[in-house]
């Protein structure tokens, strides 16, 4: 009784941080889709559609800065898309057999929506848009 407990444990495993802790699906579900997913997802395009708007309403911008905004936008958009969407798939196969499969097909089918509708709606507007300002800024040279 008279020998001093060590209540630390022996080795303590340096703390991983939020983003990988989400990328190994390491968070809870309900974390990992609310907030990793739904939130972040929202905020980035409440901060993006501004900037797209502006990209494809406005024919008197540079038609290579319009380019460029959009190869950000979408580069940043992807990046954030495998972080959310793998974080959320292996978060999904820890959890019960039911879970773990209806998530990925849920994945699959918003996957399949967004990719529709980027290739859709998005990529035409944007080759519309760079055409009007390309020819737009031949006429005012």
């Amino acid at each position: 009784m008279d020998r001093a407990y060590n209540t630390a444990p022996a080795h303590t495993a340096p703390r991983r941080s939020y983003l990988s802790r989400h990328w190994r699906g390491e968070l809870s579900l309900t974390r990992t889709f609310w907030l990793n997913g739904v939130a972040v997802r929202l905020l980035f395009d409440a901060l993006a559609t501004p900037q797209v708007e502006t990209l494809l309403g406005n024919p008197s911008r540079d038609p290579i800065d319009s380019a460029y905004l959009a190869g950000v936008l979408i580069g940043i958009s992807l990046i954030l898309w495998l972080w959310q969407l793998v974080g959320l798939w292996r978060c999904a196969r820890r959890h019960s057999e039911f879970v773990g499969v209806v998530v990925p097909l849920l994945i699959v089918a918003v996957l399949a929506h967004y990719t529709y509708t980027f290739t859709q709606g998005f990529i035409p507007g944007f080759i519309k848009s760079f055409n009007e300002q390309l020819e737009y800024s031949r006429q005012s040279r």
